[in-house]
């Protein structure tokens, strides 16, 4: 499969380690070259990469990490065994656990058109009500136009 490789790694310093390798084969980007993304854990709560087809898992990671438009393989460097006794699950993502009016009044600076389309798209996406009761409370106190869906003076410095 065609597709970018995503390695999961538990610090910076295997980050760097691990690039300071990478660079051994470093070259022009080429068509049948992928790429490699290295990080930590904290990103596998808010971003989906395009293109992504393997995820390297050198702890405990999920497997949608991949691109929802294809199917992915995460390898994992460790036994089933270890998995089993040695990991506590992850925390839920952020956004199913916090109030969402910060990150939807953020969407609105950035000029995202479907905000709540957008969340819609998360990794772990909130429900739908958690997303309206943001756009509600935004409203509430002013900080968009309700028939235009403009943000006010106010709306533009809240997040400050």
């Amino acid at each position: 499969m065609i597709g970018e490789i995503l390695v999961f790694l538990p610090g910076w310093n295997e980050i760097v380690k691990c690039t300071q390798l990478l660079e051994i084969f470093d070259r022009p980007p080429h068509p049948t070259l992928r790429k490699v993304i290295l990080s930590r854990s904290i990103s596998e709560r808010c971003i989906t990469i395009n293109d992504l087809v393997y995820a390297i898992d050198s702890g405990r990671t999920k497997a949608r990490r991949a691109d929802r438009t294809q199917s992915g393989e995460c390898y994992r460097l460790f036994t089933r065994c270890n998995q089993r006794f040695s990991f506590v699950d992850f925390p839920q993502g952020e956004m199913i656990t916090s109030r969402l009016d910060k990150i939807y009044l953020q969407g609105k600076l950035l000029n995202v058109n479907n905000v709540k389309a957008f969340l819609q798209n998360a990794l772990y996406p909130p429900s739908i009500e958690p997303i309206q009761h943001a756009e509600q409370f935004l409203y509430d106190i002013g900080a968009f136009i309700s028939h235009t869906n403009q943000l006010t003076p106010i709306g533009k410095i809240l997040p400050q």
